[in-house]
C-alpha cells in the first residue's frame, strides 16, 4: 500500500496544471491504481476508501483533460494516506511486545524473551512485567502503563498463580480492553481451555511453549507485529528446539501447582463499581447524583446505583438519607484500607460496562448509517464546537443558531428544518445525555458524551472530505436576479 501511495503521489506531483490531454492508456492506469488503493485500505479506513473510489472515476473528463477539482481532492487524500503511513511506520518501529506474567513464573517468561533476543528482536522492544509489586498487589507502575500503551503485541503467560494475583488480573483486564492490539495467550501445563476464565478466557486460542508448531507461530507473530525481518526457517526451528528443551527442564523441578479456589463473597457489578467509586473518592457519604455524573462522564452503562445503595443498606453496611448513602465507619474503613487492591480487582469489571459513544459513532459512520442531513448536522456540531443541544423551548434558540450556520456556509436549510429528528437520533444512540430539565422534569438540554466530544472536536479531520462533498451538494440555490 505504501509503495502504491508513493507511486500515485509522484505522478500527481509531476502533472503540470496545463490544459494538455492525458492519453487514454495513462488514464486507465491511474484510475485502476486509485481503485486498487481504495480496495487496499477498505478495512483500515472505509471512509477514505469510499471517497477515493467515488473520485477515481471523475479525475479525467471525457475529452481527456484533468478535472482539477476532483484532482485536488484525490491529491489531498493521497497526502493524508502518505502522512498516516509515515506516522504508522514510525510508531510500529518503536512499539514493543508486552509480556504479562506472575513473578514466580519469571523463568518461563525469560525463556521466551531470550529466544526473541537471540533471533534478532532488540531488548528495548520487549517489556516483561516481572516487577516488584506484582505479588504484593501494589498499584501498576507508570512504566508498566506506558509499556501497555505503546505495545504492538500483548502476551500473557497464564498459570494458576497468574489467576491468584489481583495485579495480574488487572493487567489482563487492561490487555483485554485494548482490543486493537493483538493478544497471544501462552499456558503453562496446568492451564487448558477448560479452566481459563476472566477476560482472557477460552475465546482466545491457547498456545504452549512446549510445541514446535505453536512456538513458530509465536515467533512469526512477534516479528510481524514489530515490523522486524525474521531469520530463516532453519534458524527459527533450531531456536524453537532449544526453547522446548529448556522449558521441559524447568518443568522437572517446578513445584506442583494447585488450582486456585474462590471463597470470596459474590458481589453484584453494581456493588463492585460503587466500591471502586468510594475507593477513588475516599468519601463516606455518597450522593447518588455524584455517582450518576461520574458514571456518565466515564460512559459506564448498565450499573444501577439504586440497587447498589439498597444492597449495601440491606446488608447493614450503611443507611440511605435523601438519596445519600452513608456508609458505617467500619465499612468505610474496610473499603479504603487497601485502596489499590480494591481498584485493581474492580477495574476489569468497570471496563466491561464502558461503552464509548465515539466507538459506536465511528462504526455507524463506517457502515454509512447516517443520511446526508445527519452528516450535515454533525458538520454543524464540529464546525461550531457545539457540545450542548437544546430541546423543547430551548430548541428554538438552537434552530436559530443552526440557521445562522447554514447561511454562513451558504447551504440549504435541511439541518434546521429537521433538527427534532436529528437530535432524536443522537438521543437514541446515546451520543448525548440530559443535563438540564424543566420545572416539570422534562429534559430541555443535552450534552455530547465525553468520548464523542473529544472525537468530533479534536480528531475530526477524517470526516472533512464527506463534509466538503455535502456542502457542495446542498449549496443554496443562487438568487434568480
Amino acid at each position: 500500500m505504501n509503495e502504491l501511495v508513493e507511486k500515485m503521489m509522484n505522478w500527481f506531483e509531476k502533472v503540470d496544471r496545463q490544459p494538455s490531454l492525458i492519453d487514454r492508456k495513462t488514464q486507465i492506469t491511474v484510475i485502476n491504481n486509485l481503485q486498487v488503493l481504495s480496495d487496499t485500505i477498505k478495512n483500515e479506513n472505509p471512509i477514505i476508501s469510499g471517497h477515493l473510489l467515488k473520485l477515481s472515476n471523475f479525475v479525467f473528463m471525457q475529452n481527456g483533460q484533468i478535472n482539477w477539482g476532483k484532482f485536488g481532492r484525490v491529491y489531498e487524500i493521497l497526502s493524508i494516506l502518505q502522512s498516516n503511513s509515515l506516522k504508522e511506520k514510525e510508531s510500529r518501529n518503536n512499539a514493543i511486545i508486552f509480556i504479562s506474567h506472575r513473578s514466580v513464573d519469571k523463568d518461563f517468561a525469560d525463556l521466551l524473551c531470550e529466544a526473541l533476543f537471540s533471533l534478532g528482536i532488540p531488548r528495548n522492544r520487549v517489556f516483561c512485567s516481572s516487577l516488584p509489586g506484582n505479588d504484593v498487589q501494589q498499584q501498576i507502575s507508570v512504566e508498566v502503563k506506558a509499556a501497555i500503551k505503546n505495545s504492538c503485541l500483548n502476551i500473557a503467560l497464564l498459570s494458576y498463580t497468574f489467576y491468584e494475583s489481583a495485579y495480574c488480573l488487572n493487567e489482563a483486564g487492561i490487555i483485554w480492553f485494548t482490543d486493537d492490539v493483538p493478544i497471544l495467550l501462552i499456558g503453562l501445563p496446568e492451564i487448558s481451555e477448560n479452566n481459563m476464565w476472566g477476560f482472557l478466557n477460552k475465546d482466545y486460542r491457547l498456545r504452549s511453549l512446549g510445541q514446535e508448531d505453536e512456538l513458530l507461530q509465536i515467533f512469526e507473530k512477534c516479528f510481524k507485529e514489530t515490523n522486524i525481518s525474521k531469520p530463516t526457517s532453519d534458524i527459527l526451528v533450531n531456536r524453537a528446539h532449544k526453547l522446548i528443551k529448556d522449558y521441559n527442564d524447568l518443568l522437572i523441578n517446578r513445584p506442583e501447582r494447585t488450582e486456585p479456589t474462590n471463597n470470596a463473597v459474590i458481589e453484584t457489578d453494581d456493588e463492585v463499581v460503587l466500591k471502586f467509586y468510594v475507593a477513588l473518592h475516599k468519601t463516606r457519604k455518597i450522593k447518588k447524583e455524584n455517582v450518576l455524573a461520574w458514571l456518565q462522564d466515564l460512559e459506564i452503562y448498565d450499573i444501577s446505583v439504586d440497587n447498589a445503595f439498597d444492597l449495601i443498606y440491606s446488608s447493614g453496611k450503611g443507611k440511605i438519607v435523601d438519596s445519600v448513602l452513608e456508609l458505617t465507619i467500619e465499612t468505610f474503613r474496610n473499603y479504603t484500607a487497601d485502596v489499590e487492591q480494591i481498584k485493581e480487582k474492580s477495574y476489569p469489571i468497570l471496563c466491561s460496562h464502558i461503552a464509548k459513544s465515539s466507538d459506536k459513532f465511528l462504526k455507524m459512520w463506517e457502515n454509512d448509517e447516517f443520511d446526508d442531513y445527519e452528516k450535515l448536522f454533525i458538520a454543524y456540531i464540529v464546525d461550531e464546537k457545539m457540545s450542548k443541544l437544546g430541546d423543547r423551548w430551548m430548541a428554538n434558540s438552537q434552530i436559530s443558531d443552526i440557521q445562522n450556520w447554514e447561511q454562513k456556509c451558504e447551504i440549504k436549510g435541511v439541518v434546521s428544518t429537521n433538527y427534532g429528528r436529528l437530535l432524536e437520533k443522537f438521543i437514541q444512540n446515546k451520543f448525548v445525555y440530559a443535563v438540564e430539565w424543566t420545572d416539570h422534569g422534562n429534559v430541555r438540554a443535552y450534552s455530547l458524551c465525553a468520548s464523542l466530544k473529544s472525537l468530533l472536536f479534536d480528531n475530526s479531520t477524517q470526516f472533512y472530505p464527506e463534509f466538503q462533498r455535502l456542502a457542495k451538494e446542498y449549496q443554496e440555490d443562487p438568487m434568480p436576479f
